[in-house]
């Protein structure tokens, strides 16, 4: 069994490469979305300004906590022997990008509920009496938010846009 400080380590280096790979998908999100109409890019922003101050305050917060050396040798160890929580945010990672995926297909909505189902369902192994109250009531959270009092419409997804009539491919 794992001492405490061996989990903490192995927690703490987990946590880096996380926000390392969070850090990198706001910067092309954020260089992406500069390119946008100020309309069209109130979205990706209104979404990326907090994710990146969380991700540097999280980073500043894990260095100050331990030496650089020392998370360095630990980062080493724990991407060389594959273990198994590294394993487990791995499949996280793969399970947000799944859900990018689905909002490029369907949208925001359905795409969000989608991921919520499935993730909660597959991931979580929680009951259906959670899992359906809980995703619409996302998606609702996400519409109100959004649509309503923002009025910054999300996008709709490439299934959406055939259905409507776009040329898009």
């Amino acid at each position: 069994m794992p001492d405490r400080e061996s989990a903490t380590s192995t927690n703490r280096v987990l946590d880096i490469i996380f926000c390392a790979i969070l850090a990198v998908m706001v910067l092309v999100f954020a260089i992406q979305a500069a390119g946008y109409r100020p309309e069209s890019a109130r979205a990706p922003f209104v979404a990326m300004v907090p994710l990146g101050i969380l991700v540097v305050l999280n980073l500043v917060r894990m260095s100050r906590a331990s030496s650089i050396s020392r998370i360095k040798s630990q980062t080493i160890e724990q991407v060389g022997e594959g273990h198994t929580q590294l394993k487990k945010l791995m499949l996280f990672i793969l399970w947000l990008v799944s859900c990018v995926a689905a909002i490029y297909f369907v949208g925001h909505y359905a795409g969000v509920m989608l991921f919520l189902v499935s993730f909660l369902r597959i991931m979580s192994k929680e009951r259906w009496r959670l899992i359906i109250p809980l995703s619409a009531g996302m998606t609702v959270v996400i519409y109100v938010l959004f649509e309503m009092l923002l009025g910054i419409h999300l996008y709709r997804g490439v299934v959406y846009m055939l259905w409507r009539g776009y040329q898009i491919f």
